[in-house]
């Protein structure tokens, strides 16, 4: 089948090109216009982030790591005005692997492919995470520094992501996910569901073979997790329960599929937990057999038992019906 014509991306401005699968960062003005473009570019950088230490600072410029739109090496006593003609930083990786991150391809085109990311893997480099996360990894195994995601996925939760390999093709298949055009399928370990939800801002009703659970969550800026909230319903999960309950360590426990009709943040996590079942393996919602949530703990805990395992969605492009399924299992499944 042919593809029909996708329109032209617009042109973008000269960037220096990534490296080990990371762009840089452009260096910028403060929006009050100070520090003032005065002095060198080194005392300028150290006034404006101060975040910067002056040793790791001039290990960048020895290195080359802070350069123009060509990718040429700026010097440290270039004069602070170059910032307005342009200045990048290539960051310091902090969390470098000894060895390269594997990630299984269930699905690919020359547009897109979909990938089966494993437990503990962010999507997105930032913070303490850069180098291990899913967007690096892929963009260094693929070789291909236009990688980018069209969606997320929690840290904790293994699945499928799609992932877009040209920048033309980057809007229409983000659009996808934002106009809710993706049926996106869990697969969900938790406590046998009790008869009436333990939050009483949860809703929850039978359709059809589905259970449909609907709450107000929003997940504040800063906050650990997705919180309860009055009012109006944002967020619905249809769930069903897809194998016998069991008795695992003590725990009443059985096996779901959860369909999101909505996508808000902690979303699944959250519902089950408002239904009094938190899934096996939450540290945010204080899950059985959970690590403790950002402290540093020893023992044998579960991985947050929450597979992203099915995708299916009308290509924007070519007009195919594409559904994938992840190869991944839960542990306790």
């Amino acid at each position: 089948m042919s593809e029909p014509p996708v329109s032209r991306a617009k042109k973008h401005k000269q960037l220096p090109p990534a490296r080990a699968g990371l762009h840089p960062k452009r260096l910028t003005e403060h929006p009050a216009g100070t520090p003032r473009l005065n002095g060198d570019l080194r005392d300028w950088i150290l006034s404006r982030y101060p975040s910067i230490e002056a040793d790791g600072l001039d290990q960048l410029f020895a290195a080359g790591d802070i350069v123009d739109a060509h990718a040429r090496p700026w010097s440290a006593t270039a004069p602070a005005s170059v910032i307005r003609r342009g200045v990048w930083m290539y960051r310091p990786i902090p969390d470098e692997p000894a060895e390269p991150i594997s990630i299984p391809i269930v699905q690919r085109t020359n547009r897109w492919l979909i990938a089966d990311k494993p437990h503990g893997l962010s999507i997105m480099p930032r913070g303490q995470y850069v180098a291990q996360t899913l967007t690096v990894a892929l963009r260094r195994q693929e070789r291909n520094d236009d990688i980018v995601t069209a969606h997320r996925l929690d840290l904790a939760t293994a699945g499928l992501v799609l992932a877009t390999l040209q920048p033309q093709y980057r809007r229409p298949y983000q659009q996808l996910f934002a106009e809710r055009q993706v049926e996106k399928l869990y697969r969900v370990i938790a406590p046998v569901l009790p008869d009436h939800p333990l939050d009483p801002r949860i809703s929850a009703s039978p359709s059809s073979r589905w259970l449909r659970v609907r709450a107000r969550i929003h997940k504040p800026p800063g906050a650990m997790r997705a919180l309860f909230a009055d009012g109006e319903p944002n967020s619905e999960t249809l769930i069903r329960q897809i194998g016998p309950a069991r008795r695992v360590n003590g725990l009443d426990i059985a096996t779901y599929e959860a369909k999101l009709v909505t996508g808000r943040t902690h979303q699944i996590r959250a519902h089950f937990a408002g239904l009094g079942a938190p899934i096996v393996g939450d540290s945010l919602f204080e899950g059985a057999e959970a690590a403790p949530y950002d402290r540093e703990s020893t023992g044998h805990f579960t991985d947050l038992q929450l597979l992203a395992y099915g995708l299916a969605f009308t290509d924007p492009v070519t007009g195919e019906s594409i559904h994938a399924e992840s190869k991944r299992a839960l542990t306790l499944d």
